[in-house]
């Protein structure tokens, strides 16, 4: 397996031609930290770590670009108010569709910014005890925003996603929100 990420990799950095393409293609994955937080008084710090996994597709317009990504997310956190702590675990597929600009654009190189709207699909989910009146949403609104490189064929990319309300109860919490900290590292294919 480290032989097949090296020998990515060594490909990737040696087509620096790909990242001048109008129109790249490839694939991504990283490590997703997320943090939930509710409207109740026990507003969770701590994060749990998990990973992500899919595809992107940019469109390059000078140094403008658009970038529509879909990808396998797996989230989770904590629930904590009073003297309970749930704990769960949520699988999504999520659609980001991004704006972005290449700060610095030179051949094979460029570092760039981007933003834009997330569509989160929940197609698992899983709480350690259930509480009452208490569901995950089937879609999920948010936001990403973040920076990257790309150096030849190989892209890092450092995000920050705010969702919307992603559970819905009429006990102790009003709502609830996830907040990720996404790094993922990706190969173009063209």
């Amino acid at each position: 397996m480290k032989r097949i990420f090296l020998a990515l990799v060594v490909i990737a950095l040696a087509l620096p031609a790909m990242s001048q393409s109008p129109v790249n293609l490839g694939f991504k994955a990283g490590l997703n930290s997320s943090k939930f937080s509710t409207s109740a008084d026990g507003y969770n710090k701590e994060t749990i770590n998990n990973f992500l996994a899919g595809a992107y597709l940019r469109i390059n317009i000078s140094s403008f670009y658009v970038q529509p990504e879909v990808y396998f997310n797996t989230k989770g956190g904590e629930l904590k108010a009073l003297e309970m702590k749930k704990s769960f675990d949520m699988n999504t597929v999520d659609v980001p569709l991004l704006a972005g600009y290449k700060l610095i654009d030179k051949a094979g190189f460029n570092i760039h910014v981007n933003a834009g709207p997330v569509l989160s699909f929940v197609t698992d989910k899983d709480m350690s005890d259930e509480l009452p009146d208490t569901k995950f949403k089937d879609k999920i609104f948010g936001f990403q925003y973040g920076a990257g490189v790309d150096i030849g064929g190989v892209s890092l990319d450092l995000r920050i996603e705010h969702d919307g309300k992603s559970i819905d109860t009429d006990t102790l919490f009003k709502e609830g929100k996830t907040n990720s900290f996404l790094l993922t590292l990706g190969f173009k294919i063209f």
